[in-house]
C-alpha cells in the first residue's frame, strides 16, 4: 500500500511540474508577443483618425437633428 501512495505522490509531482512548465512557456510566449507588439493592435494614428471621424459624424448628426427640430417648430 505504501508503494501505491508513493506512486500517486510521484504522479502528482510530475503533473505539477508539467503544468508549471506549460504555464512558463505560455507566459514567455505572451511576454514575447507583447514585447514585439504583435497581435491585434491598432496604431495610435489610426485610433485618432477613427475617433475623429466618429466624433465628427456624431456632431454632424446632432446639428442635423437640431436644424430639423428648429425649422419644424418655425413652420
Amino acid at each position: 500500500m505504501n508503494c501505491k501512495a508513493e506512486q500517486e505522490k510521484q504522479m502528482l509531482a510530475d503533473q505539477r511540474k508539467q503544468q508549471e512548465e506549460s504555464w512558463q512557456k505560455h507566459s514567455q510566449r505572451l511576454t514575447d508577443i507583447a514585447k514585439n507588439n504583435e497581435g491585434v493592435w491598432i496604431s495610435t494614428k489610426l485610433f485618432y483618425i477613427v475617433g475623429s471621424l466618429s466624433l465628427l459624424s456624431i456632431i454632424t448628426i446632432a446639428i442635423e437633428i437640431a436644424f430639423y427640430v428648429y425649422f419644424k417648430w418655425i413652420h
